[in-house]
C-alpha cells in the first residue's frame, strides 16, 4: 500500500486534554503557536471521520497540497520527458503481455504442458488480483456513484483497457496539461497537472503489484527453465527477463517517485536520487529472483511451499503490526497484507509513513540469509551438466550473491546523501528565519 503521508504529533497530554505546550512570548513564536492550532483542527477532524481509511486519507489532494500558493507555476509543470516516458510505459505494458502470451504459446507448441499451465497461471492471476486492489481504489474515490456512463468508463478502465494501457488516462492528462501551460491557461494546467499526479500515483500502485505478481514469477520460472534446458533458450526468452528485470526496478522507483509527489511536506526525489533508487532496486530484485530460480530448478515444488510460507509469515506481521487500512473491512485489510507478503518475498515497501531503519536491517538480515542457503542448495543439488559449464555456472552464483550486497551499497548511498529528508515545510521556515 502506499506510504501515508505523516501525522502531526499528538497535541493530548496524559490526561487526554488539549495543550498548547510550553509557554509562548514574542512574534518569533507566533508560526509555533499557529502550527499548534493545525495540529489542534487536524485531531478534531480525525476524530470526526474515525471510519475514514488511510487510502482515502491519501487520496485527499487540494490544488494547494500539490502547488503551493494554489497556482501554477514552475513546479506545477509537466516536461516533455515525462510524457515521453508516459508513451514508452504504454508501449512497454502491451509488449509484455503480448510476449507473455507468446511464451505461453511457444511452451504449448513445444509439448511442455507443465511450462504452460505455470506460465498462464502467472498471467490471470496477478491479472485478477490487480483488478480487484484498482476495483477497490475507484469504489473509495466515489467512481461507481456518479452515474451510468461513470460507472461503465470505470468497469471498462478497470476489466479492459487497465491490463493493455493502464498509463492512458495519465498520459493524456499530462498532454492537456501540457497544452494548457503553452496557451497561458493557468487554471487549465493546475487542473489537469492535479489530475495526472493522482492517475499516476495509483498506477505506480497498481503496477507495484502487477510487476511482483507477474513478472517476478515470470522471472523465476523462465529463469528455471533455461538452467533445466540451457539448449533450448529462444529470442523471446531472453526479452523477457530483460524487461522483467528493468520494469521491476522500474516500478519501484516510480512508485517512491510518484508518493513523494502527492505529499505537499516533502520534497521530490532529485534526479540522483531517482537513477540510486533504480540501482538499487534492480540489484535487489535481480539478487532476489536468481536466488529462487537456483533452488526452483532443482526443487521447484519445495521452492513454491517455501516462498508461500514466507509471504504468509510476513503478511500477518505487517497486518498484526502496521495495520494498514487500504479496505473497509478487516477481512479485506487482511487478504491485503496477504498480497504484500507476495511482494515482501522480492522486496521490502513501507506500508506507512514512518521508521523504517529496523524494518529494513531486518528484512535485509533474513532475505540475506535466505540468499545465502538458496545459493548453497543450488551449488550441491545442481546437475553435473551445469556445474561443468564452469563459465555459466559460478558467475550466477557469484552474481545472485553479490548484487544483494551491491543493492544494499545503493540503498545506504541513497540515504545518507540523496534522499530528499528536509521537508518543504521546514526548508520554508528556514527561508522565513533568514
Amino acid at each position: 500500500m502506499r506510504e501515508i503521508p505523516s501525522k502531526q504529533t499528538n497535541p493530548l497530554n496524559t490526561n487526554g486534554a488539549y495543550t498548547v505546550g510550553p509557554s509562548i512570548s514574542n512574534s518569533s513564536n507566533v508560526e509555533a503557536v499557529n502550527e499548534q492550532h493545525q495540529q489542534y483542527k487536524h485531531l478534531m477532524q480525525q476524530r470526526q471521520c474515525p471510519q475514514e481509511s488511510n487510502y482515502q486519507q491519501w487520496k485527499r489532494m487540494e490544488i494547494s497540497s500539490i502547488c503551493p500558493g494554489g497556482s501554477a507555476s514552475s513546479h506545477c509543470t509537466i516536461s516533455y520527458l515525462e510524457i515521453c516516458s508516459t508513451a514508452l510505459s504504454i508501449i512497454m505494458r502491451a509488449m509484455t503481455v503480448c510476449i507473455n502470451i507468446k511464451l505461453a504459446v511457444d511452451y504449448q507448441r513445444q509439448g511442455h504442458q507443465d511450462y504452460f499451465i505455470w506460465t498462464v497461471i502467472c498471467i490471470v492471476t496477478p491479472m485478477i488480483i490487480t483488478m480487484l486492489i484498482h476495483a477497490n481504489m475507484c469504489y473509495q474515490d466515489g467512481k461507481f456513484s456518479n452515474g451510468c456512463g461513470q460507472i461503465l468508463q470505470t468497469l471498462f478502465l478497470v476489466l479492459v483497457s487497465s491490463f493493455f494501457f493502464r498509463y492512458w488516462k495519465s498520459f493524456v492528462y499530462a498532454i492537456k496539461c501540457k497544452k494548457a501551460q503553452l496557451v497561458g491557461d493557468k487554471q487549465a494546467q493546475l487542473k489537469y497537472y492535479k489530475l495526472n499526479i493522482r492517475e499516476e500515483s495509483d498506477v505506480a500502485f497498481i503496477r507495484l503489484f502487477e510487476c511482483f505478481l507477474e513478472a517476478a514469477p515470470q522471472k523465476i520460472l523462465l529463469i528455471s527453465i533455461i538452467l533445466a534446458h540451457r539448449d533450448k533458450m529462444s529470442n523471446a526468452q531472453i526479452i523477457a527477463i530483460i524487461s522483467y528485470f528493468g520494469s521491476m526496478a522500474w516500478s519501484l522507483s516510480v512508485y517512491h517517485r510518484y508518493n513523494r509527489y502527492s505529499q505537499s511536506d516533502k520534497y521530490n526525489i532529485s534526479t540522483n536520487g531517482v537513477i540510486l533508487q533504480l540501482c538499487w532496486h534492480f540489484c535487489i530484485s535481480a539478487s532476489r529472483t536468481l536466488c529462487i530460480a537456483f533452488v526452483a530448478s532443482v526443487f521447484p515444488l519445495w521452492t513454491l511451499l517455501t516462498c508461500l510460507i514466507h509471504a504468509l509469515v510476513f503478511g500477518l506481521v505487517t497486518f498484526l503490526v502496521d495495520r494498514p487500512k487500504f479496505a473497509r473491512s478487516q477481512l479485506g485489510n487482511f487478504f491485503f497484507c496477504l498480497i504484500l507478503g507476495v511482494v515482501y518475498i522480492f522486496t521490502y515497501i513501507s506500508v506507512r509513513d514512518a521508521p523504517t531503519r529496523y524494518k529494513y536491517l531486518f528484512y535485509y538480515m533474513f532475505c540475506s540469509m535466505e540468499n545465502v542457503i538458496c545459493i548453497a542448495i543450488f551449488v550441491l543439488f545442481a546437475s553435473p551438466d551445469l556445474i561443468s559449464i564452469g563459465y555459466l555456472f559460478y558467475p550466477l552464483c557469484a552474481m545472485g550473491f553479490s548484487f544483494y550486497y551491491i543493492g544494499i551499497v545503493f540503498m545506504i548511498i541513497y540515504y545518507l546523501y540523496f534522499h530528499p529528508r528536509i521537508t518543504a515545510r521546514t526548508s520554508k521556515r528556514i527561508i522565513n528565519n533568514n
